[in-house]
């Protein structure tokens, strides 16, 4: 008697079998080309975008310079209304340069699953504290730092610290004189949690939401969400999520805080 033929040479000769393995095939083969094309368009697109920050580079480099050598006196005394007008096309200058850095950090954040090393935040954040405190003092602004215990956490390190820097950079350039902006570092339920609050002008809690999520918040009468720097928050929160965490900013009468968490290691 003939032995039969394996389970595999049955299957083989089974024409709807091999149709429908044809089928997943060519479906697996269509995803794995849109998955290509999507980490190539991603990749066009960060090139672009480098390319571009350099060309803005240059020239707003050579107009901080010049405006900072009118600044210091260097072609001629200056009249108070003067100085003031220069001092503030140097300061937005410099803005408008760190907005193209983070421009192309946010462009550059990895996605997916990544080993991140150990980071003790509240180190990174007492140092970056200490970068702003000679901008708080020039606004006589109080700079206040509450660093409890907590453990360590898994992230970037050099993205989460650009990010507590836009959070502190907004909430100084926010705050009256004599107001206090607090920047906290403490432990909760799902990870480690740095917060930023200030006493500055309360944006529309609609509109602050929006900012965050990069949306447009429509026509916006408060001057915080007028004047803020939609990529900033925006770039807070991609760094919270591509640290595997979240970020959110709640506006309360005379308070906002705006808050990262990330997960801390097992």
């Amino acid at each position: 008697m003939p032995s039969r033929p394996p389970a595999a040479a049955r299957d083989a000769d089974d024409p709807a079998l091999l149709a429908r393995l044809q089928a997943e095939l060519a479906d697996t083969r269509a995803t794995l080309a849109r998955a290509v094309a999507a980490g190539e368009r991603a990749g066009v697109t960060t090139d672009l975008v480098s390319v571009a920050a350099d060309e803005l580079r240059a020239p707003a480099t050579a107009v901080s310079g010049y405006l900072q050598l009118m600044v210091d006196g260097e072609i001629g005394p200056l009249a108070p209304d003067q100085q003031h007008m220069l001092e503030c096309a140097l300061f937005h200058t410099r803005r408008m340069l760190e907005l193209v850095d983070d421009l192309v950090m946010v462009t550059a954040l990895p996605t997916g699953d990544r080993s991140f090393a150990k980071l003790d935040v509240r180190e990174l954040v007492r140092l970056r504290a200490q970068d702003a405190s000679a901008r708080a003092l020039a606004r006589q602004v109080r700079l206040e730092l509450r660093l409890a215990e907590c453990p360590q956490v898994a992230g970037d390190g050099a993205t989460i610290g650009r990010a507590v820097d836009c959070l502190l950079e907004q909430a100084i350039m926010f705050s009256p004189p004599a107001a206090s902006v607090v920047c906290a570092v403490h432990g909760t339920a799902d990870g480690v949690a740095i917060e930023v609050s200030d006493q500055g002008m309360s944006p529309d809690p609609a509109a602050l939401n929006a900012l965050m999520d990069g949306r447009d918040p429509g026509a916006a009468s408060d001057p915080r969400t007028l004047l803020a720097s939609r990529l900033g928050l925006v770039m807070v929160r991609m760094v919270a999520e591509a640290n595997g965490g979240h970020a959110d900013a709640v506006a309360e009468p005379r308070r906002t805080t705006v808050r990262m968490v990330l997960p801390a290691c097992a």
